[in-house]
């Protein structure tokens, strides 16, 4: 331990920050500091925090301090859907260890608690690092919660046209993917990226969704400009279009270069006999396939920390050849 110390993070280590992320094996969108920045200032306790080994860096993990009650809860920065320690190379076993055990040192000096985290899906990590998990669990880590996500892997979509991608999605009388899609084309429904003119549209789809379903978005109307405003490349809105008008759309962030991450689908239900969530999902896949992307992460199908499933959704989602991917929340009373 006497070689590993740690620093909170400050605004005059973003370039540091910045930088390490992007060059490590398992950080994302979500671990940078520029993400983070779009959250008003004073919303969250910032508790961000960077690990040095003989003042080399070698890990970063946002976070924040919550209270509850008389209690300090370090957190996987509550603005983000992925935290975790983030590393800039693979890191060894014992190295895995020592850092927990120095955050965990940090968190008791300051009458912190518990620590709670979820790490990001392993389709975006650059390559297998399994030593996290196991040292997780050898420290005494619970699962608190596990949320079942899907993905679609891409490859097999690339550079083919798009009735051969067609073929590739099973017509069985249940799944109707291939039937749909091939309607929507029919009809010459269009699909493209929305212009900041358009954005407002899109919101107000996604508020009449939501409200259907007894909740509402986290992220406001301004948020999505603002982020879109930030990364103008990494944050896209798409739409679908019957006659010129907006039916479906969807609101995607790129999480690093293995893939992207859909964070909103919506739907104008007077469109819905014309299945428009269906072909700009399908139009999704194609797109991001042939830039080279190998995944898209549609997000949970689980509620009350993956203790229920949503069958409707996951039927949906696993309708185009999506497969599952864990969502882990680890936690510990330190």
């Amino acid at each position: 331990m006497s070689n590993f110390t740690v620093e909170k993070y400050s605004s005059e280590h973003y370039d540091e920050w910045q930088d390490f992320v992007r060059m490590s094996v398992n950080g994302t969108l979500f671990h940078e500091q520029k993400f983070l920045s779009y959250h008003d200032e004073g919303k969250f306790e910032d508790c961000s925090l960077m690990l040095y080994c003989k003042d080399e860096l070698i890990a970063v993990l946002p976070a924040a301090v919550l209270q509850r009650g008389d209690r300090k809860v370090l957190k996987s920065h509550p603005g983000t859907s992925y935290g975790g320690l983030v590393f800039g190379t693979i890191p060894k076993l014992k190295a895995v260890i020592d850092c927990i055990n120095a955050v965990e040192e940090y968190a008791r000096n300051n009458n912190i608690s518990r620590f709670e985290f979820r790490q990001a899906p392993k389709i975006f990590l650059s390559t297998p690092i399994d030593q996290i998990d196991f040292a997780l669990v050898q420290l005494g880590y619970e699962r608190e919660d596990q949320e079942l996500s899907t993905c679609y892997p891409l490859l097999e979509y690339r550079d083919i046209p798009i009735e051969d991608m067609v073929k590739l999605f099973e017509n069985d009388g249940r799944n109707k993917v291939r039937k749909n899609v091939r309607k929507a084309i029919r009809a010459g429904l269009e699909f493209r990226e929305l212009d900041n003119s358009e954005i407002d549209k899109y919101y107000e789809i996604l508020l009449d969704n939501l409200v259907r379903h007894e909740t509402k978005p986290a992220h406001s109307l301004a948020d999505i400009k603002k982020l879109k405003e930030l990364y103008p490349e990494r944050v896209r809105l798409y739409g679908v279009f019957v006659a010129g008008n907006m039916a479906a759309g969807y609101l995607i962030f790129n999480i690093n270069s293995n893939g992207w991450h859909v964070f909103y689908g919506s739907m104008d239900y007077k469109y819905q006999v014309e299945r428009p969530t269906t072909f700009g999902l399908f139009m999704l896949l194609k797109t991001l396939a042939d830039e080279g992307y190998e995944y898209l992460n549609m997000g949970i199908s689980t509620e009350d920390g993956g203790r229920v499933v949503n069958w409707g959704l996951l039927d949906f989602k696993e309708s185009f050849n999506g497969t599952g991917i864990i969502r882990i929340y680890w936690s510990k009373n330190l």
